[in-house]
């Protein structure tokens, strides 16, 4: 799983921005809330993380579900965003591989429901209200 500094970082990249001063301007956020997202005392809320999302062209669920995965200390929590993260962006093995090595999960992932796959969000759907207890 991506942390939402790699998304700042590639947005940086892609728009030639040498300097977080700059990225902050095009996500319309302060410098000091810039300065918190890469330190990692704040994670950045949905909204930019939906404006991050539209300037890279990639599902804003993606980023959305990397940063409220990287903002729940709730494991249960973490597994969900975890495994939508895996859904949106079709990467369930490393997503599992990141949430075993997780510090705060204290539990192993065996007997974890896996994440559908296919059509992502109809599948989502259907696998939260537990209509397929073993998608493909």
């Amino acid at each position: 799983m991506k942390h939402t500094t790699d998304y700042l970082d590639m947005l940086k990249t892609s728009l030639g921005i040498t300097s977080d001063y700059g990225l902050a301007k095009v996500l319309e956020v302060s410098t000091g809330n810039m300065s918190m997202y890469r330190s990692g005392a704040r994670v950045m809320d949905d909204y930019t993380c939906a404006k991050l999302a539209e300037r890279l062209g990639v599902n804003p669920m993606e980023v959305i579900a990397a940063a409220n995965c990287e903002r729940d200390k709730d494991p249960e929590k973490r597994e969900f965003w975890t495994n939508l993260y895996a859904t949106v962006t079709g990467t369930l093995a490393p997503a599992l591989a990141t949430m075993a090595a997780s510090s705060t999960l204290t539990s192993a992932t065996t007997g974890m429901k896996r994440a559908p796959t296919g059509k992502p969000i109809e599948a989502l759907k259907q696998w939260r209200k537990g209509g397929d207890s073993n998608p493909r």
